[in-house]
């Protein structure tokens, strides 16, 4: 802006002055570096330009909201902590050359950035949080239990419940890390959601840490380790205090490593953003592109490539090491899950979530975490494909999730769904506010593979319904497979082993009621129970144990064909088991006790 006179830059922009030599140019003169910054209020206009469109708030070049910022208008000078305020300012109207004097200004009300002095109060925050971090690791050990039944405890539906807010948290954190052009107050929400990312800027610790780059990426990626030295050092505290303290229990390292467990899974959003925002370099107009967490760093700078092997360790030990021990863990649980009672202590927060038969769901989870983290990778400083993958996996995984309820609480498969349900619509209004980057033929050329590929798989999809109801119609598809009769014959066998073991006193009631409550959830005792009703009724033809919650339509109507009345059936069972011939009873303890997922 500024025409022929002393250059200036749009506000939120930042501009620097370096020398273009070459044998066309004469050696004075100076080109320009434009950055935009990474925060719009260390940029703020100090004069209006007036345009077509209306007034433009504009500032020199080199110029910060503070004149101590350096390094793009994104630090302080060390010792120093950035802070943000809201400010009226008047801002003189440009009217030519330079700053002119003249009475016409332009009043706005905006978000100004100032460095402040750390003081012995600035950094309190940090030891406050880590001393208090101890705490609550003792407490979530008291209250991380694994369940001995399938029964669901309300520790695991606290703990589960607990797990998937702070999943949601952490997503909307990482959102409100993308690149968006939207309204200040759904910014300032979505800034304030970061705070679940862990993000310990937020606690001021460039006063401790200084302003070189080393030192703040080592303690941002150093702090999950942190966590679980603090677990470790909880457990050995606790070990003392309970021989003293009548109240403190002993942390046993099963029971720990389940509580540890239950943390890194909860957050390996942050670990997995913490590593890859290494990698999340932002490009700038005509100027070195930056990276996005560390906007006073240039990508391709010394700062930077100089520990370029810590970044690659980080990526190695959070997303790639901790989801490889998750699946190791799921992998080996079928065999271990009912040998090792340590082994069951210490993964109740990866197992005893879901279903039985849906065990390895929490790496389903992680991986789609993973996935949402990656996004800043590939597009670090674009909000609409930011916006559009997040609403894309979130949309793949609630259609699994709703098809599969891997959850061992009904209801917590609804909250699931219509968590991540409402973030992609979220997802889908912050891209109507978003302004466009680029012009229509970039977007186009930027965009148009993905495009291709999800028409692609709906043209794939329909391509393939039409082709299997058309085998279907001619009977190349065959409703009663094989596969079907074995299941009938194999459901027939087991419902005879059942009849011959109680007839024949083998199991007692009460063991039988035990071994169901221990083994059975309790959405697999009622489905199994509807199962039974539908069976009673439609198959032999007796009145159903009880009426079914799920509706159903019956082939036979309630008053129809003969039914076997009670006294037929007790005599039916007193022939059958005066037939059988008894066997001793064995003891309890003597029945074995097996697990299968």
């Amino acid at each position: 802006l500024g025409g022929r006179a002393v250059p200036m830059v749009p506000e939120g922009y930042f501009a620097l002055r370096v020398p273009r030599e070459s044998k066309f140019v004469p050696h004075h003169f100076q080109g320009l570096e434009i950055w935009e910054c990474p925060f719009a209020s260390s940029c703020v206009g100090t004069v209006a330009v007036p345009l077509a469109s209306g007034m433009v708030p504009a500032r020199r070049v080199d110029e910060c909201s503070d004149p101590s910022m350096s390094r793009f208008c994104s630090r302080c000078p060390d010792g120093y902590y950035m802070t943000t305020e809201k400010v009226q300012v008047s801002m003189p109207v440009y009217q030519g050359e330079g700053y002119p004097a003249t009475d016409e200004v332009h009043t706005a009300e905006l978000s100004k950035s100032t460095c402040s002095e750390c003081t012995a109060g600035s950094g309190a925050p940090f030891p406050v949080v880590v001393i208090l971090s101890m705490v609550v690791i003792y407490f979530l050990y008291r209250f991380s239990k694994a369940p001995r039944s399938q029964a669901l405890t309300g520790a695991v539906l606290l703990s589960s419940l607990g797990s998937l807010l702070a999943t949601t948290l952490q997503t909307l954190g990482v959102i409100g890390s993308f690149d968006l052009n939207i309204p200040d107050f759904m910014r300032d929400i979505l800034a304030f959601m970061k705070i679940f990312l862990f993000d310990i800027e937020m606690l001021n610790a460039v006063c401790f840490t200084g302003v070189d780059f080393s030192n703040r990426f080592f303690w941002r990626v150093i702090t999950p380790v942190a966590v679980l030295l603090m677990f470790y050092v909880t457990m050995h505290v606790s070990w003392v205090l309970s021989k003293t303290v009548s109240f403190v229990e002993a942390m046993g390292p099963a029971k720990t490593m389940n509580a540890l467990g239950l943390v890194l899974s909860a957050a390996y959003i942050t670990m997995c953003k913490v590593a890859f925002q290494f990698f999340e370099c932002r490009p700038h107009p005509s100027a070195p592109a930056t990276l996005v967490a560390y906007p006073d760093i240039t990508c391709t700078g010394d700062d930077r490539t100089k520990i370029m092997w810590a970044g690659a360790t980080a990526i190695i030990l959070y997303p790639i090491a901790v989801l490889a021990v998750m699946v190791f863990l799921v992998w080996i649980a079928p065999k271990e899950f009912s040998k090792s009672n340590d082994f069951r202590l210490a993964t109740a927060f990866l197992l005893t979530r879901w279903q039985p038969t849906m065990w390895y769901f929490g790496v389903v989870v992680m991986f789609r975490n993973a996935l949402i983290a990656f996004i800043g990778v590939l597009y670090p400083a674009d909000g609409i494909p930011q916006l559009a993958w997040t609403a894309t996996i979130l949309g793949f995984y609630t259609a699994g999730q709703s098809a599969k309820r891997p959850w061992r609480n009904g209801p917590l498969n609804m909250f699931d769904s219509s968590l991540c349900m409402g973030v992609a619509i979220l997802c889908a209004f912050l891209l109507s506010t978003t302004n466009p980057r680029g012009d229509a033929e970039s977007r186009y050329e930027r965009f148009y593979p993905f495009v291709t590929l999800f028409f692609t798989m709906a043209g794939c999809t329909m391509l393939f319904v039409v082709v299997y109801c058309t085998l279907f119609f001619l009977g190349k598809v065959d409703n009663n497979s094989t596969s079907a009769k074995k299941t009938t014959t194999v459901l027939m066998n087991a419902v005879r082993q059942i009849d011959e073991i109680l007839m024949a006193g083998l199991m007692k009631n009460k063991q039988v009621d035990d071994r169901i409550q221990k083994f059975l959830t309790t959405g697999e005792q009622l489905e199994l129970v509807h199962l039974m009703s539908v069976a009673l009724r439609e198959v032999f033809q007796i009145a159903a144990i009880t009426r079914s919650s799920s509706k159903r339509l019956f082939l036979n109507s309630a008053g129809g064909s003969q039914r076997a009345s009670g006294k037929q059936i007790q005599e039916l069972r007193r022939q059958l088991t005066a037939s059988q011939r008894m066997a001793q009873v064995p003891k309890e303890e003597e029945i074995p006790a097996t697990v299968e997922f």
